[in-house]
């Protein structure tokens, strides 16, 4: 399938748009992607960053409510444990995306 927006793979770690994520980012982690065997849109498994809530979301849904957070990570990995424990305490959640951490 062709998708108009980014595309979506396991492993992929997202930043969630919802209203209160806005001063405090949350980071997703794809576990799978399903697709449907027929028409219609793929079904998205996420949970959050450090693996403790788990959502199924439409793909097209998923792209509404979440962004690319530039990077992605084996699924048996929690997103938010690799940050901090590489970067400290400062890379999450506020400057996850900070170019200035990575570098």
């Amino acid at each position: 399938m062709i998708y108009c927006d980014y595309p979506i793979e396991r492993g992929a770690v997202l930043v969630s748009e919802r209203e209160r994520a806005v001063d405090h980012p949350e980071l997703w982690h794809v576990m799978d992607v399903y697709e449907p065997r027929g028409d219609g849109y793929a079904y998205v498994r996420i949970q959050c960053g450090t693996h403790t809530e788990e959502y199924w979301h439409h793909i097209e849904d998923v792209r509404s409510m979440y962004s690319p957070a530039g990077f992605s990570i084996p699924t048996h990995e929690k997103p938010t444990y690799i940050l901090t424990r590489k970067y400290g305490h400062e890379a999450y959640p506020k400057d996850h995306m900070s170019p200035e951490v990575y570098e």
